[in-house]
C-alpha cells in the first residue's frame, strides 16, 4: 500500500478500493484501516486526505495561523478556526495562540 493512502489487509498495490489517509492523520507505507489513526498529525502542521510522512516538510502551518495536533486541512481552507485573532499574527510552524 502506498503512503497517504489506507489499504485493505494484506494489500500489495493500490486498487479502487484503497481510500486517503483521513484529514488529521499521517499514513506511512502499509496503512490498513485499523491503523489509520495512529499517527495524528503533529502540532505545527497540517494534514490534508492523503497526507504521509515526507510530504510533512511541506505542510508547515502557514504565517497568520496556529495548527494543533490533527489539523486537518490546510488552515485557510477551514475558515477562521484556526486564524489568528485580529491584530496579531504568528509565525510558520505555530502550535497554539500564545
Amino acid at each position: 500500500c502506498q503512503p497517504g493512502y489506507v489499504c485493505k489487509e494484506r494489500s500489495t498495490s493500490r486498487t479502487f478500493t484503497d481510500q486517503l489517509c483521513p484529514g488529521g492523520y499521517v499514513c506511512g507505507p502499509g496503512t490498513t484501516p485499523s491503523m489509520q489513526y495512529d499517527e495524528p498529525c503533529p502540532a505545527g502542521f497540517y494534514c490534508a486526505p492523503g497526507t504521509f510522512p515526507y510530504s510533512l516538510r511541506f505542510a508547515v502551518c502557514p504565517r497568520g495561523y496556529f495548527c494543533p495536533n490533527v489539523t486537518e486541512d490546510y488552515p485557510q481552507r477551514l475558515g477562521d478556526k484556526y486564524k489568528c485573532a485580529r491584530g496579531t499574527t504568528s509565525l510558520p510552524g505555530s502550535k497554539r495562540i500564545e
